[in-house]
């Protein structure tokens, strides 16, 4: 799966607008870019072939981690980690399940459906 489909099916699923994911970004450390932002969304309804670069892994590893952020709070106990590229599907999946607070039961229980 893409970068892209991945922040793209975040934002649907939290109902998020440009500004907050400009915001999540932000929380992590990163300073997208003026259209960085939209330019992820503007290829969603493209066939995969059509859909041109994918965000990359620097961006999408300061979002999820900003989606920690956003859902949970930042540690005043740890500071943060050092961010990790590139971006794999299991890290992916670990970091939701940090920041929506999933047990591994969860994830097994969402992963059988």
């Amino acid at each position: 799966m893409r970068n892209d489909d991945v922040i793209q099916s975040i934002r649907y699923m939290l109902d998020l607008n440009d500004n907050e994911i400009a915001h999540i970004l932000k929380l992590r450390g990163y300073k997208p870019e003026r259209g960085e932002v939209a330019h992820i969304f503007k290829s969603q309804n493209l066939p995969d072939d059509e859909k041109g670069e994918d965000c990359g892994h620097v961006l999408m590893a300061h979002f999820l981690d900003g989606l920690i952020y956003y859902k949970r709070g930042k540690s005043k106990d740890h500071p943060p980690r050092p961010i990790q590229t590139p971006v794999t599907n299991n890290m992916v999946l670990k970091k939701l399940r940090v920041a929506f607070k999933l047990r591994e039961k969860d994830m097994h229980s969402i992963l059988e459906r």
